[in-house]
Formats: structure tokens, C-alpha cells, sequence
């Protein structure tokens, strides 16, 4: 890494972004597992 003002995704800024990041996967996660039951109850 040659550009010292980068911030990595554990820097300064990093981990509260990474945090964000992580919670809504998770609710992205839960609303793929309601959307395949619904799918699995239309076929």
C-alpha cells in the first residue's frame, strides 16, 4: 500500500463502516431465507 491516506477497511474509518456492513448482510440474509420459503410454498 503506497497511499498512506487509504484508509483499510480496519482503519479510522473502517470499522464502523465494516459493522454497518455486517448488520445488513445479516438482514439481507433473513430476507433471502423468508423469500426462498415463499417461493418453496408457490411451486
Amino acid at each position: 500500500m503506497s497511499n498512506d491516506n487509504e484508509y483499510t477497511e480496519y482503519g479510522y474509518r473502517g470499522l464502523e463502516e465494516l459493522k454497518k456492513a455486517k448488520e445488513e448482510i445479516q438482514e439481507l440474509r433473513k430476507e433471502l431465507k423468508e423469500l426462498k420459503k415463499l417461493l418453496e410454498k408457490k411451486k
